[in-house]
């Protein structure tokens, strides 16, 4: 059994010998071709030394080599030129698009500037004839704080949202999120944002303009309310001749009554017309009372805001009710005698706190 065993690893030790000697003489022989030389011989014409070059065949295998893999890598590059030139010629007319997008959007902002600027000077000069205070929070320094404040604060906010999508997407195989979401996700991972990541300036001067907006936009608000409520009280108050036309025929305060030869005072002015002039309310308000009334005849009484109550008296034909809302300029009535009258007049007569004050002034307003 040994010596069979001793057999078998002799043939096999035998083998690898064989094996052996015939690599080494492949290797020889081939080293044996490559260091034979090839002599290339330059001659030239008159009488110069002629140039011989001599090199081994490794060599010009070598330089072979190295030529094939030029050619080689020079096409393999043109071939990849060839296929990125579609998406090259792409992404410059993307780059176009956005160029030229951009242009219109900073033409367009450049006349929104321009009109903000005159509205600002128009602001002011109604800020101005109001006297209205003009926001404090407009000056530049501190709208260049908020801004960045704000931008700051969505930035950490924008990070704290990609973070964690990347962990949902990294947690869960089925991540349901919008189409929004995965453009800004890979915006994101191919980026490398970090904690430093910034707005740029485009972005605070928007931002910027946007603050300045919001307080115009309060500003405004006030300038509404102060408008609205100096209207409110112009249609209130009774500001209005309620005749088209007549003339004054008595004034306010003491006379000599028009029945006799004693005074008496007159409460309000009586303004003369024909009969079936039109009366008009001289401010907005709320009917009290319409029809007769005594020593006034067919009378309407109109309470305003603040206190303000106006009467017209003498009247041959009223078109209100009590109960109803007048308007300034709304029709009342009819120029009449009725009453304790010796001609056709309307009797206007206003009142503040229930106390008759002198009209004149009101309806020589000329608001």
């Amino acid at each position: 059994m040994e010596n069979k065993e001793n057999t078998n690893n002799k043939n096999k030790q035998n083998i690898w010998q064989l094996w052996h000697a015939k690599i080494t003489d492949i290797y020889e022989a081939i080293k044996q071709k490559g260091h034979e030389r090839l002599t290339i011989m330059f001659v030239p014409h008159g009488e110069a030394h002629i140039f011989s070059l001599q090199l081994s065949k490794f060599s010009i295998a070598f330089t072979l080599l190295i030529l094939l893999a030029i050619i080689i890598a020079s096409s393999l590059a043109w071939n990849f030129q060839q296929d990125l030139e579609p998406e090259v010629a792409q992404l410059k007319a993307a780059n176009q698009e956005v160029y030229q997008e951009r242009e219109l959007y900073m033409r367009r902002l450049e006349k929104i500037l321009d009109r903000h600027a005159n509205f600002e000077e128009t602001l002011t000069d109604l800020y101005q004839i109001t006297y209205l205070p003009i926001s404090e929070n407009d000056n530049l320094p501190y709208l260049e704080q908020e801004a960045e404040k704000e931008l700051e604060k969505e930035a950490k906010q924008y990070l704290q949202e990609m973070e964690s999508l990347i962990k949902q997407e990294t947690e869960s195989e089925g991540l349901s999120i919008t189409a929004l979401q995965k453009q800004l996700l890979a915006e994101f991972k191919k980026s490398q944002i970090d904690e430093n990541f910034r707005y740029n300036d485009d972005v605070k001067s928007f931002r910027i303009y946007r603050l300045r907006l919001q307080n115009e936009i309060h500003d405004l608000d006030k300038l509404y309310v102060y408008l609205s409520d100096r209207i409110r009280v112009q249609r209130t108050l009774p500001y209005k001749w309620p005749l088209k036309g007549g003339h004054i025929t008595s004034m306010f305060g003491l006379r000599v009554s028009p029945f006799g030869y004693s005074t008496d005072f007159h409460t309000g002015i009586d303004i003369a017309n024909a009969i079936g002039t039109p009366i008009y309310s001289a401010g907005d308000g709320i009917v009290v009372s319409a029809g007769w009334a005594g020593g006034y005849g067919l009378r309407v009484l109109i309470r305003h805001d603040f206190g303000f109550e106006t009467v017209y008296g003498h009247m041959s034909k009223i078109y209100v009710r009590a109960g109803m809302r007048v308007r300034k300029g709304q029709l009342l009535g009819e120029v009449g005698q009725t009453g304790r009258a010796t001609g056709p007049h309307v009797h206007f007569e206003v009142r503040l706190e229930n106390k008759p004050i002198n009209p004149f002034g009101f309806i020589t307003a000329g608001i």
